[in-house]
C-alpha cells in the first residue's frame, strides 16, 4: 500500500570511501555514482534499492528525468560536485580523450601531480560530455 509510504525522489547510489585515519575533510571521498541498480561486480547494493521501495513511493516530476543523467555521467557528476563547493569529497582526477598518445602516461602523472612510483587507477568513462 503506497499510502503509508513517504513520497521521495530516488537519484541513485553513491559509492563512498571512508578513511578514519585521514585528516577530517579528507576522510570521505565519492568514488562512483550509480542509478541504483545492483553493482555489476558484486550485487552488494541491491538491499539499498529494496529498502527504498519498502519505505518510499517514487515521486514523478521535472527532476526525475535528470537523475539518470546525473548518476550515469561520471564527468558531469564530478563537475557538479566540484562546482557546488564539494570538491573536497572527490579524489584527485583528470580527464583525457580516449585516444592513446605517446606521452599519455606523462600527462596523467603531471595532471595528478604524482611521482613515478605512485599507483594510479584508470577508469574509462563511456558517457561523458568531455
Amino acid at each position: 500500500d503506497d499510502t503509508s509510504k513517504i513520497t521521495a525522489t530516488f537519484w541513485g547510489i553513491i559509492d563512498l570511501k571512508y578513511d578514519p585515519s585521514a585528516p577530517l575533510f579528507d576522510r570521505v571521498k565519492v568514488l562512483e555514482t550509480g542509478d541504483g541498480r545492483t553493482s555489476r561486480f558484486s550485487g552488494a547494493g541491491a538491499h539499498i534499492l529494496e529498502k527504498y521501495h519498502q519505505a518510499y513511493v517514487f515521486e514523478e516530476g521535472p527532476a526525475t528525468a535528470r537523475h539518470s543523467v546525473i548518476s550515469a555521467n561520471k564527468k558531469l557528476t564530478h563537475d557538479l560536485l566540484k562546482g557546488t563547493g564539494h570538491g573536497h569529497l572527490l579524489p584527485t582526477q583528470v580527464c583525457f580523450p580516449r585516444v592513446y598518445t605517446a606521452d599519455l602516461a606523462e600527462q596523467i602523472k603531471t595532471g595528478l601531480g604524482i611521482g613515478p612510483d605512485d599507483a594510479v587507477v584508470l577508469k574509462l568513462c563511456n558517457r561523458t560530455r568531455a
